[in-house]
């Protein structure tokens, strides 16, 4: 037997579970588009991503699937429909459910990941920082040794509208700012961790990038009021500029800056909850 390609395409978070989110049919579209152009030529499709709420009529990886099949000709029998995950641990660790369940030795999968750009970027950099946080560890407990990645664009980045645009940029610090609050928290809760140097440079970019983004000057009200929620996170995030600047000079925490991170994490994650908040997705 040859080697078995396997791609996991991710959802999210869908709060009304009735139509496919503009972010899941971007990444359809950009899996489809690759396997039109035979740049990638997959034994095997997972779509994984359950309903995010009781109200939700459908489930995200229910809805992808469906679209899937009506843009591309591909077996149906060799197509997998995860409908249980609720976040992207529990996407690759059902994915990971399924590969074990074909039988296939994971040292003989090519296993590739596809989701937003920022998503996959999110991902790696938490799998290369902290591999004990790593969401990938059930694919590597496989046997699986390479990983690849078919990042699709993010629509809203580049979006025509000025409060679709601005939604997105904030919304995407508060992905790329989740990597820094899964270091912090393991920095906290383990003895001789510490805080990677290029994690508080991007932490500080983090935070120039909303402070550009707040320009004071919106004509509309609902303009303001993402304005004001930025300006919220930013306010809640400065503090912490210095203090990881200075423990990512450190090898490894003292108990003293671990408690001080354990006690100031919860306004953090409030920080980036907000940015998360301003989906462009959600009001498409």
């Amino acid at each position: 037997m040859g080697r078995h390609s396997v791609v996991g395409i991710l959802g999210k978070r869908n709060s009304h579970g009735k139509y496919l989110t503009v972010e899941c049919k971007d990444r359809v579209d950009h899996l489809v588009d690759l396997i039109r152009k035979e740049e990638i030529r997959p034994d095997s499709v997972v779509f994984s991503g359950g309903r995010s709420g009781s109200k939700c009529m459908f489930s995200e990886a229910g809805l992808m699937k469906d679209y899937f099949e009506g843009q591309v000709d591909f077996p149906s029998d060799r197509i997998y429909v995860d409908t249980e995950a609720r976040d992207t641990r529990e996407n690759i660790a059902n994915i990971a459910g399924y590969i074990r369940r074909m039988g296939i030795p994971g040292e003989e999968i090519d296993f590739a990941l596809c989701s937003s750009d920022y998503h996959l970027r999110r991902i790696e950099k938490v799998d290369n920082s902290v591999r004990a946080e790593s969401c990938l560890v059930p694919a590597y407990e496989l046997g699986i040794k390479n990983i690849r990645y078919l990042p699709a664009p993010y629509t809203f980045r580049d979006s025509k509208d000025p409060l679709q645009r601005l939604q997105a940029n904030l919304y995407e610090v508060g992905h790329d700012l989740t990597v820094t609050q899964i270091l912090m928290k393991h920095a906290g809760l383990h003895e001789g961790a510490g805080i990677p140097p290029d994690a508080a440079q991007e932490f500080q970019a983090g935070l120039l990038r909303i402070s550009e983004n707040l320009h004071f000057d919106r004509l509309t009200p609902e303009e303001q009021r993402v304005e004001y929620v930025g300006l919220q996170a930013l306010a809640l995030l400065s503090p912490w500029n210095l203090f990881l600047s200075t423990l990512s000079r450190q090898p490894a925490l003292n108990q003293d800056n671990r408690n001080v991170l354990g006690g100031g994490v919860q306004l953090f994650d409030h920080a980036v909850k907000l940015l998360k908040g301003l989906d462009p997705d959600e009001a498409a």
